[in-house]
């Protein structure tokens, strides 16, 4: 678990995730059910997998603001 808290905290957030997708997955299975989900509009490029790293990427590395953009859309 402290491996998560670092990763989230890190300024390669993003990079780290990938990384450790394995382990995420494994950590919190609704994740995985994301990675290919694909909302098939126009106004989502990316599957709901991609969306979540993205937002967690876009957010300052607070813990709570992190964990919260990781189950916003879980």
């Amino acid at each position: 678990m402290l491996c998560i808290i670092l990763i989230l905290l890190s300024n390669t957030v993003y990079d780290d995730l990938k990384r450790k997708e394995t382990e995420l997955f494994e950590l919190i299975p609704e994740l995985k059910i994301c990675k290919g989900f694909n909302q098939k509009n126009k106004w989502h490029i990316y599957d709901v997998y991609e969306h979540i790293l993205y937002v967690v990427n876009g957010v300052e590395p607070n813990l709570y603001l992190r964990l919260a953009a990781l189950f916003h859309d879980i």
